[in-house]
């Protein structure tokens, strides 16, 4: 009976699941970092209240995205399905969204008039020329900023990412968390210098108006995994150690008597927020769902 490893197992067999080509090249932690931070990419359904940032109302081509962004606003608003909008790479585990996994910050493209299939509604013939940038705080979502689509193969320009936050700290500084107030006494990192940090998997602190400012939920994990998933898999792997234990202390009164012996009890499912497992008996074929105290 080892359950850490039933658990690496079943990352592993969900990345593979995935269609990841770097199977062979990360280990379970990062291959939980992977579909974690991937999973993040993804909106989910529900009713947000919904914010506009002054500087993206006050782009030159607002009016011109205007109906666009109300349409996704609406969606947001009601609980509708805002997918179709999103990266066609959203899907793409083996490509981190470095800005989303640091930053808390997607981006997503408007629909413009004539951009979408008369006869599928959800098929968007083209993509418009500009992304808006958004951060999903719980049941609000912050439109940041309007900004122009790279072009076709090239990344997005370093620049952007410092006024993408410097923007949503203006205006809602419960996204970040002050790391020190004031100016940088050295100025900040230059675009150049916040490319080699990130790249290198680092973490690139951003001056705002009121300070250094660092994400809400602290700073980014190795290998360019938010910090948020390495956490999450460390204390899983920690309930994970309390579940075998509980078992092997508690296994009468889980199996029926001269059932689950050890070396035939595996692990075979995790709930999303770690607080039920299910443990499979390979001798009886019976699955018992346990839950740590």
């Amino acid at each position: 009976m080892d359950f850490q490893r039933d658990f690496n197992d079943m990352v592993m067999a969900r990345l593979k699941e995935s269609g990841s080509k770097r199977l062979s090249k990360v280990s379970p932690a990062q291959a939980y970092s992977m579909l974690f931070d991937n999973n993040k990419r993804q909106v989910p359904i529900g009713q947000y209240k919904v914010h506009h940032s002054p500087e993206l109302l006050a782009q030159s081509y607002w009016p011109q995205y205007q109906q666009a962004v109300a349409e996704v606003t609406g969606l947001l608003e009601s609980g509708g399905d805002i997918t179709p909008y999103l990266s066609k790479t959203s899907s793409n585990v083996d490509g981190p969204d470095r800005l989303l996994a640091y930053w808390g910050i997607n981006h997503l493209h408007p629909v413009l008039e004539g951009q979408r299939d008369t006869k599928n509604p959800n098929f968007i013939n083209q993509r418009a020329d500009h992304l808006l940038y958004f951060h999903v705080k719980e049941n609000e979502v912050f439109f940041i900023d309007l900004l122009p689509h790279p072009p076709k193969g090239a990344r997005r320009e370093e620049w952007i990412d410092a006024h993408l936050v410097r923007v949503a700290d203006r205006n809602w500084p419960q996204l970040h968390r002050l790391f020190e107030a004031g100016p940088a006494s050295d100025g900040g990192l230059s675009d150049d210098e916040h490319k080699a940090v990130f790249s290198n998997g680092g973490n690139a602190f951003v001056t705002t108006d009121r300070g250094t400012v660092i994400p809400a939920g602290g700073l980014m994990g190795g290998q360019r995994h938010s910090l948020e998933s390495t956490v999450h898999w460390m204390i899983l792997h920690r309930k994970i150690e309390a579940l075998q234990a509980h078992v092997e202390t508690h296994h009468a009164t889980i199996f029926p008597r001269g059932k689950g012996l050890f070396r035939f009890l595996s692990l075979v499912e995790v709930n999303a927020n770690g607080s039920h497992f299910k443990v499979h008996d390979r001798l009886t074929n019976a699955s018992v769902t346990v839950q740590v105290p």
